[in-house]
């Protein structure tokens, strides 16, 4: 091997080495490890909820496919909605509450 071919393949292993740093740092972001700016932030947020639209437009697919009811129960309406009909008695007041608080 010459020189040449020696510097095109340090070349590109440097090309690639870069791709996986820019990936990896991406994902530190996503995951919130390293910093995030605003704009960052808000591309991140944006780019899950296109992500989430077109899951649910799989799934609605996927459904209508297998003539399956409509299912609404990953609809955040319906879980505000169960949270604000939950009973507000008392928040301990289950198994390990009882032992905990000797009731």
């Amino acid at each position: 091997m010459d020189n040449e071919e020696i510097e095109q393949l340090l070349s590109k292993i440097d090309k690639k080495l870069d791709k996986l740093l820019n990936l990896n740092t991406k994902i530190a972001k996503f995951l919130h490890l390293v910093p995030v700016t605003e704009k960052e932030e808000r591309e991140l947020q944006i780019l899950q909820r296109k992500n989430l639209a077109q899951a649910a437009k799989i799934t609605q697919e996927l459904d209508d496919m297998e003539n399956k009811p409509a299912d609404n129960s990953h609809d955040l309406g319906s879980i505000f909605s169960v949270l604000e009909n939950a009973p507000t008695a008392d928040v301990y007041d289950d198994v390990i509450g009882s032992d905990f608080l000797a009731k």
